[in-house]
């Protein structure tokens, strides 16, 4: 059973197959349970952070082609869990973009992910699409710190 995925490599073009706008993978960011993250850079030079669903749970159903896009076996039948990790992206996004910590917070506060919507590119794969934000890892900062000092 292979488990591992297999991320898109640096400087592959990631083009939005409706409004065409490029993207291209600057880094990692990193790997969760849904998929992997990237840094992108768009043709407009700004960055962004992508998110691909490519989820833990169905990594020994997918193969990712050549081209970078992502094909479920069929013999294994998790069609329905692929949908299923699809739909949780577009769901997770549409709430990141209606809330967020603080009602009030503008646009360029540093705790506001701005979220601009899902889409599809590589022939089918799905991203969403936020703000890309300078820092830490929350996980890097806290680490040995006592839970009275946190």
């Amino acid at each position: 059973m292979n488990t591992e995925r297999k991320p898109l490599s640096i400087n592959t073009v990631i083009i939005d197959n409706d409004t065409h706008q490029r993207y291209t993978v600057k880094s990692i960011l990193g790997y969760g349970g849904t998929g992997i993250t990237y840094k992108c850079i768009s043709s407009d030079g700004k960055y962004y952070c992508l998110k691909e669903v490519y989820p833990t749970e169905l990594a020994d159903c997918l193969t990712r082609e050549h081209n970078g896009k992502i094909i479920l076996n069929p013999i294994f039948g998790a069609q329905a869990t692929w949908d299923w990790y699809k739909n949780h992206l577009i769901k997770e996004e549409e709430t990141q973009r209606s809330t967020s910590v603080d009602p009030n917070a503008e646009a360029n506060d540093p705790y506001f992910l701005e979220s601009y919507g899902t889409f599809t590119a590589n022939n089918g794969n799905l991203y969403a699409k936020y703000t890309m934000k300078t820092g830490c890892v929350l996980s890097r900062l806290i680490d040995g710190i006592s839970p009275i000092e946190l």
